[in-house]
């Protein structure tokens, strides 16, 4: 048995480590189970706060972001300019990658539009398509909503809105009937929720100067939230797609989105 004194302000705390099997084993279990109350007790606090304010939907969604605990971190820590101006102001950075990342996107948009030709996706359409099928969004459950939140991993990227996949996980039997009804308006009325087309934006370095920004790639991340009403209208869509043979490639669904099926 090994015995170790550590001093603290007021005493000296000693420590005993033992080599015998039957101790390291009972030293396990005992963490195991103070691990697994630590885990216990968070969810049956999380869970309580939501129903004790499942009627006031602000105090739902502020709890939200006081239990994401997120923390900010910095990217890029100055760009150069033609090779004679450097940036180091956060908000100029910023501005700078926002412009030319926007530009990429346009860029690309452009493009595509002139790539593009109507009349190919009509007749591949008439060909295949009968017609009696029609499309419509079906309204989403509470039941389905759930599924759909559970369905999220719970090591998902935090948007802008500080609401990690972890809490909404834990809430999701508290949020779910609100959300659904969300969910079911924007369908009604045809919108899709602005803040949850907002990205966090993260420059990341590709190759050569990384003050060039140039050289960086943008990585975006949505809102979780907003995953559950593109899951939503994914399954919707694509089922009615392979149903009537519409699918012009045979690429996997899973390229048009990442988020787990339920």
């Amino acid at each position: 048995m090994l015995i170790v004194q550590v001093p603290c302000a007021y005493c000296t705390i000693s420590f005993s480590f033992s080599n015998v099997p039957d101790d390291w084993l009972a030293l396990r279990s005992a963490k195991n189970k103070v691990t697994e109350a630590i885990r216990t007790a968070k969810r049956n606090f999380v869970y309580e706060s939501f129903r004790a304010n499942q009627n006031n939907p602000e105090k739902i969604w502020s709890a939200l972001k006081d239990l994401s605990g997120q923390l900010s971190t910095r990217g890029v820590t100055y760009l150069e300019e033609n090779k004679t101006t450097r940036i180091n102001d956060d908000d100029l950075i910023a501005e700078v990658l926002n412009k030319h990342f926007t530009g990429l996107a346009e860029s690309l948009a452009d493009k595509t539009a002139a790539e593009f030709n109507p009349a190919t996706l009509i007749s591949f359409v008439s060909k295949r398509k009968t017609s009696n099928a029609k499309h419509a969004f079906p309204p989403i459950t509470p039941n389905q909503t759930k599924r759909l939140i559970e369905a999220i991993p719970s090591s998902k990227a935090t948007g802008v809105d500080g609401v990690s996949a972890r809490i909404l996980n834990i809430a999701a039997p508290a949020i779910a009937p609100s959300l659904a009804k969300l969910i079911n308006i924007c369908i009604a009325r045809g919108t899709f929720p602005t803040a949850w087309k907002q990205a966090k934006v993260t420059p990341i370095h590709k190759q050569k100067s990384k003050s060039d920004k140039n050289n960086c790639r943008p990585i975006l991340v949505l809102p979780v939230l907003s995953k559950i009403f593109e899951r939503h209208l994914h399954n919707s869509l694509s089922t009615f797609l392979k149903d009537n043979n519409l699918l012009y490639c045979n690429l996997p669904l899973r390229h048009i989105t990442r988020l787990r099926q339920p």
